[in-house]
């Protein structure tokens, strides 16, 4: 058995940033400034069994589970860009959040959580900074498997992630399609509830 906790602090890390097309380029390379890793990591490693007719069977365990807190950008700034994409949604820096927290737009709710729409009907979107999910993992679990007869050797590996958002182009064009079960019922009329917000156009 092996086990290992730590911390590492990394400086200075390098990230892509997008830039505005105006000014002649697209990306620029800049430093973020401060990001904690802490982690735990542990390994077990035995024999399941060895017999007297030359079957063995090894077995490897790896369980690693690491959070990724940004803890400055320098720059003067409080996030950084590092992906983005066309429909608004990117992976940012954020200080004090994980690095590569998803962010995209939300729909407008008011001091109670229930949703705005305008008089049109619409949702009221919502486009600060929202972070809408994590792309990093909660934990990973690896099990290698090695069988051993004679001259064959078998190896083979079960590997578990738990949690990480994604963001899937495959949904949404399918959703944009109505080819889901999720739009079923788009020609019947919907009764949401929803907090009406009066507002100047």
């Amino acid at each position: 058995m092996d086990l290992s906790v730590y911390r590492r602090t990394t400086n200075d890390l390098i990230v892509t940033q997008p830039l505005d097309p105006s000014t002649g380029y697209f990306f620029t390379a800049t430093n973020v400034g401060k990001i904690d890793n802490d982690g735990i990591e542990l390994d077990l490693t035995g024999m399941i069994f060895e017999n007297q007719n030359g079957i063995n069977w090894d077995l490897g365990i790896n369980w690693s589970k690491n959070e990724s807190i940004v803890k400055d950008l320098g720059q003067n700034t409080e996030s950084v860009v590092f992906a983005s994409f066309n429909n608004g949604t990117a992976n940012v820096a954020v200080k004090g959040e994980s690095l590569g927290s998803i962010v995209g737009t939300t729909i407008a709710r008011d001091d109670q959580g229930r949703a705005l729409v305008n008089a049109a009907g619409s949702y009221v979107e919502d486009t600060s900074l929202n972070i809408i999910g994590d792309a990093n993992p909660d934990w990973l679990l690896n099990i290698n498997n090695g069988i051993r007869y004679d001259n064959f050797n078998l190896n083979f590996l079960f590997s578990w992630t738990e949690g990480g958002d994604i963001l899937s182009w495959t949904t949404a064009t399918l959703l944009g399609r109505g080819l889901t079960t999720d739009t079923l019922d788009r020609e019947n009329g919907q009764v949401l509830d929803i907090l009406i917000a009066q507002l100047n156009s």
